[in-house]
C-alpha cells in the first residue's frame, strides 16, 4: 500500500505542478489534470494498473486537445506562419520519438510496480507539454 501511495503521490505531483497558460492566469485547474486527479482518488484505481490507466485515460485527452489545438492553429495562422507550425511540429514528433526511447530504457526495467505510473507520467507529459504549448499560440493569436 505504501509503494502506491507514493506512485500516486508522485503522479499528482507531477500533474498538479503545470496547467494551462488560460488556467494559470485565471487559477483554474485545467480540466484533464482534475479529471485524472478524480481517477486518481478513486479506490479501485489505487493499484498500479489503475493509476496507469487513469494516466493513458489522461494522456488520451491531450492528444486529441493537442490535434485540437494544432488544426486551430494551422486555419488561423498566415501561409509563412503555417509552414513554420508544420516543421516545428514535425521537428516535435521526433523529439518525442527519442525522448519515448530513452522513457523507456531508462524506467522499463526499474525495479518495483511504483515506477510504472510514473514511466506513464512521463509518456502523458510529453504530450501535455506540447499540448499546452499550442495552446499558448492559440491564446496569443487571439490577441492580436
Amino acid at each position: 500500500m505504501a509503494r502506491g501511495f507514493l506512485s500516486c503521490f508522485f503522479v499528482l505531483v507531477s500533474i498538479l505542478g503545470a496547467g494551462s497558460a488560460a488556467a494559470q492566469q485565471n487559477g483554474t485547474p485545467n480540466p484533464i489534470d482534475v479529471r485524472m486527479a478524480q481517477c486518481l482518488d478513486k479506490k479501485e484505481n489505487q493499484t498500479t494498473a489503475g493509476m496507469c490507466d487513469c494516466v493513458y485515460t489522461a494522456l488520451a485527452a491531450w492528444d486529441k486537445k493537442l490535434n485540437t489545438d494544432y488544426k486551430s492553429l494551422l486555419a488561423q495562422l498566415p501561409p509563412a506562419a503555417k509552414g513554420k507550425l508544420i516543421a516545428a511540429q514535425r521537428q516535435w514528433l521526433a523529439f518525442k520519438e527519442k525522448e519515448l526511447e530513452l522513457i523507456g530504457a531508462t524506467y522499463g526495467n526499474a525495479q518495483g510496480t511504483m515506477w510504472q505510473p510514473v514511466r506513464a507520467n512521463k509518456i502523458m507529459d510529453l504530450t501535455k507539454q506540447r499540448a499546452l504549448e499550442l495552446e499558448e499560440l492559440l491564446v496569443t493569436l487571439k490577441e492580436f
